[in-house]
């Protein structure tokens, strides 16, 4: 075991299906931290300022997306991709597989190519710039 202190942030879901965690991490005691997301989901801390123009140049359409703090934002964005690729084949009728691997890119794709343009502005205009602090300050306390 390394011995360190641990930071812990999840998603809250629209199930709560993390919050067991975040109990066992916060009742271990030893200045762990775990908290669920006040949002849905990380990718709903993102802004259609920098979604929007960052799908489009990667796959040279438009799409349009309201995030709000509750929608699943990834499934949004695969349905969206799913049917300016394939308009003849139903998005609901396609495996889950299929569906998974798609909200998986978009995930994958958000966290890589996106987040860099996250700002304080963004997080502000999101309402989420004290919660995020929040875990920063989080961090700051339990590095040594």
């Amino acid at each position: 075991k390394l011995n360190k202190q641990e930071v812990h942030i999840y998603d809250k879901d629209e199930d709560l299906k993390y919050q067991e965690f975040v109990n066992e991490v916060n009742n271990r005691g030893l200045n762990h931290f775990a908290v669920l997301t006040q949002k849905r989901e990380l990718e709903n801390y993102f802004h259609e300022s920098i979604v929007i123009p960052s799908f489009k140049e990667n796959d040279r359409f438009d799409i349009t997306i309201s995030i709000d703090d509750e929608s699943d934002i990834p499934t949004m964005i695969a349905k969206l991709r799913h049917n300016q690729r394939s308009p003849g084949k139903v998005w609901e009728e396609q495996g889950k597989n299929y569906r998974e691997k798609c909200c998986g890119y978009v995930k994958k794709y958000l966290s890589k190519n996106t987040s860099s343009q996250m700002t304080i502005d963004i997080l502000k205009s999101r309402n989420a710039f004290e919660e995020v602090n929040i875990w920063f300050e989080e961090i700051k306390k339990r590095l040594n």
